[in-house]
């Protein structure tokens, strides 16, 4: 069969149509990025495209600009189910953007002799990052910093710091003063009072052992953080154990409203955490 004159010209001009014209490669997007990333290395991720039909040589080209340094380097991945590559070799406290494109190649000839360059897609929207490689460094510490405790329950705080890229330091969430909890401070108060006569009978008694438990009371309890209150009042309440306890030594006019000081000074730090 013959063909007429003008349809066999049509398909040969067709045939010569560079890819670009016969097909639009869509645009990845990229998974957002953290602040942040740990570590010398990262992990890039895009959603994968519908590619034109019919195109051949798909893929994609992540491209990764070192902000800090001012270069960039690119990484082409011939595959067009990838969606993720590892990025190795980052510099602690730099800032990297990474975009993403994905291209393909179509046949420029009927019969697929000849290839068109590849057609790429336009860049994604840019993702950026800065590498953290430094671990943050901090101290732990149990009841006020207690020697022993003589209970059941302990208070651990906890303080750290992370010397971010470009000396940014990340501090712990700023706790009120305690003039800025007045409830709070006078039951510290009045604990601190109380743990003074505590004090002053040990002394009086030649009781050296509880002399030594009890004299960091009162200062403890009147100049402490709101956050260490808790374990210094804890550790406090652990000297009425069942057993070698405070009350065997002191007489209960010194020893009973210490305790019930501290235990309206750990309520009302209860009410506090509550409300939170």
């Amino acid at each position: 069969m013959t063909l007429p004159r003008w349809t066999a010209v049509l398909a040969l001009a067709l045939a010569a149509v560079p890819a670009s014209a016969l097909a639009t490669v869509s645009s990845p997007v990229l998974t957002p990025e953290p602040r942040f990333t740990q570590g010398t290395q990262n992990t890039i991720r895009w959603n994968r495209v519908a590619f034109p039909t019919g195109s051949i040589g798909r893929g994609y080209v992540l491209r990764v600009r070192d902000v800090t340094a001012g270069s960039t380097t690119s990484t082409t991945l011939a595959d067009e189910a990838a969606s993720a590559v590892v990025v190795p070799n980052l510099v602690d406290a730099h800032t990297y953007r990474y975009t993403v494109q994905a291209f393909a190649q179509e046949c420029t000839t009927i019969s697929c002799t000849a290839f068109a360059a590849r057609t790429f897609s336009a860049a994604s929207a840019p993702q950026a990052s800065v590498q953290d490689a430094r671990p943050p460094v901090g101290t732990l510490a149990i009841d006020g910093g207690a020697t022993f405790v003589n209970g059941l329950d302990v208070t651990m705080n906890i303080s750290a710091s992370d010397p971010q890229p470009g000396g940014e330091v990340v501090r712990p969430p700023a706790q009120p003063a305690r003039h800025e909890r007045p409830a709070l401070d006078e039951a510290a108060l009045a604990a601190a009072r109380a743990a003074e006569k505590a004090v002053a009978g040990a002394r009086e008694r030649g009781l050296s052992r509880w002399q030594e438990f009890l004299e960091p009371l009162p200062e403890l309890l009147r100049d402490a953080s709101l956050q260490d209150l808790r374990g210094i009042a804890l550790r406090a309440r652990g000297a009425y154990g069942p057993k070698d306890s405070i009350r065997d030594a002191l007489p209960a006019s010194l020893t009973e409203p210490l305790l019930a000081s501290l235990d309206r000074l750990l309520k009302a730090l209860a009410r506090e955490a509550s409300n939170g």
